[in-house]
């Protein structure tokens, strides 16, 4: 008999990888730097599917909050510097 386990993902994590995909686009940086941060451990329900763990979770939702911010900052930022143009 084998001695390797194997697993199968579970939606929630499917869906982060297509979340994944979205936030290196919009923010230029490479797939593979979101996808080192993922941690993921057996489910408590089925040991066979590996889930993200509610570490991941909270890192990643801090960084969306922290992207996000910094985002509407610069949006209000630029509408400033595009109001002080047209006023010129």
């Amino acid at each position: 008999m084998s001695d390797r386990k194997i697993f199968k993902l579970n939606d929630e994590f499917i869906a982060q990888l297509q979340n994944l995909v979205s936030l290196a686009v919009l923010s230029g940086t490479p797939i593979a730097d979101h996808l080192r941060q993922v941690r993921l451990e057996a489910s408590k329900n089925e040991g066979s599917t590996l889930v993200l763990t509610p570490e991941y979770l909270e890192y990643h939702n801090s960084t969306v909050s922290k992207l996000t911010e910094e985002v509407e900052k610069n949006i209000a930022t630029q509408q400033l510097v595009d109001t002080d143009e047209t006023r010129n």
